[in-house]
């Protein structure tokens, strides 16, 4: 599964880089920083938003309970 992620992640990496390095100034500055706000204030909802009911806890995607 690693592999079927990893390449297409590093060619839409190149095809993004290529585009931003060629695109106007103008037009990706705003883009970027209203994407970059945007993650901040999503990141900062994450860390201090507070769950209705706590998550359980799983150890190597397995139930923590020990089955006996």
């Amino acid at each position: 599964m690693m592999l079927q992620l990893a390449l297409p992640g590093m060619a839409g990496g190149v095809v993004g880089a290529y585009l931003l390095t060629h695109a106007p100034l103008h037009i990706i500055a705003p883009t970027v920083a209203i994407y970059l706000l945007l993650m901040g204030a999503w990141i900062l909802r994450k860390a201090f938003h507070k769950r209705a009911t706590p998550r359980r806890r799983r150890v190597g995607g397995a139930d923590c309970r020990l089955r006996r």
